[in-house]
């Protein structure tokens, strides 16, 4: 299993499916596809995982001004973007550069998701028959990396329900929070 240390996810409307584009710790490109049934299995695993986070800490849902789940972890998306936008302003080259995809053979099709969690890292983990990686990462991580899978998802117009909660999504704020809630 490789530890990455990049990641790219892109929508391919000729396979229709996500192409994976990774490079670990050595420097070694490998690549894979993400079909749109494991793709739902990974975006539920994620979100089970946030929600036993803000679960697991009553002060937010039970305190003297309660919050909804939904609405706690809308906020705390909203962070991860917005932390998400400040290092992609930060990191920019002047001139954006496209990196090559790594070549993903046909075998290299994802056939297993699996996430744990060690103390506060997230680790996912995702394999095929002749090869895998391991993504270790926060929170906030895990959140980023939901919103690239949204993005990816609405690019191949894969269908949003049952697989999206209310809270994540252009229209959350006003689902969540009402239409005519300041925001």
């Amino acid at each position: 299993m490789h530890k990455i240390r990049k990641l790219t996810l892109i929508y391919d409307p000729r396979e229709d499916r996500l192409r994976l584009s990774a490079t670990d710790a050595g420097g070694r490109a490998i690549g894979a596809w993400l079909t749109q049934r494991m793709s739902n299995f990974l975006v539920k695993s994620l979100i089970a995982c946030l929600d036993d986070v803000v679960e697991s800490q009553p002060d937010v849902i039970a305190g003297p001004k309660p919050a909804t789940k939904s609405a706690t972890q809308l906020l705390r998306q909203t962070q991860a973007d917005l932390e998400k936008s400040r290092t992609d302003r930060r990191n920019a080259p002047p001139v954006p550069v496209r990196e090559p995809l790594a070549p993903a053979t046909p075998a290299a099709l994802i056939e297993r998701v699996r996430m744990h969690r060690i103390e506060s890292t997230y680790i996912l983990e995702m394999s095929w028959p002749d090869g895998g990686i391991s993504l270790p990462g926060d929170q906030t991580w895990l959140r980023q990396f939901l919103r690239v899978l949204y993005k990816n998802y609405r690019v191949g117009d894969w269908p949003m329900e049952p697989v999206w909660p209310s809270w994540f999504g252009d229209g959350a704020h006003r689902e969540v929070l009402g239409a005519n809630q300041i925001n």
